[in-house]
């Protein structure tokens, strides 16, 4: 999907041994580890999409992604999600939201690489603790500039109700046709 849309993909994960959990529950901190060195080099105001690789698929091009990313006016923007995974204690923390995608799902996401190290060096972060909880935790304390993608203008996570409508995806419950679909979970 990725080539289809003339997006190059630079996987941080080949050639490396997994040690984030099998993700059956809580894991996947090494996605941060992985990213916070892959940025190391990067430049503060350089764009950076991140999807997880094996249940994401790209349903438009980077041109929309940065431009859709631009709209947002905030440094980092996260998929939103129906469930405040993995843990749901955590809910009424979050702000209320116009629709039900208000709570962040961290495998898809993009940024400005300057306000994702802030958000990566925030604390260490074991290969084998959660991701998702780390940054619902990180995007709580309020000292990040975080957008969630409420509408699915980005990002799309798993949910029944996706359509296709012409060449595009299509939430119809937000009316929004969504750059990348992430099928997390179910």
């Amino acid at each position: 999907s990725a080539r289809y849309h003339n997006v190059d993909i630079e996987n941080i994960g080949t050639n490396v041994e997994w040690k984030g959990t099998d993700m059956s529950f809580m894991g996947g901190g090494m996605k941060i580890n992985l990213m916070k060195e892959w940025i190391k080099d990067k430049h503060d105001e350089d764009v950076v999409v991140f999807t997880d690789a094996y249940d994401a698929f790209y349903a438009d091009n980077l041109d929309t992604i940065l431009e859709r990313f631009l709209d947002f006016g905030h440094e980092i923007v996260f998929s939103g999600e129906l469930f405040c995974y993995p843990d749901s204690t955590l809910a009424d923390s979050f702000p209320q939201a116009p629709t039900d995608f208000r709570f962040i799902n961290s495998g898809t996401y993009v940024g400005r690489v300057g306000e994702l190290r802030k958000l990566f060096n925030n604390y260490e972060i074991a290969d084998d603790d959660d991701d998702q909880l780390y940054v619902h935790k990180c995007f709580l304390s309020g000292f990040f500039d975080i957008a969630i993608d409420y509408e699915c203008y980005i990002f799309q996570t798993n949910y029944a109700n996706t359509q296709k409508l012409g060449n595009q995806l299509n939430n119809p419950d937000t009316q929004c046709c969504p750059c990348i679909y992430h099928g997390n979970g179910g």
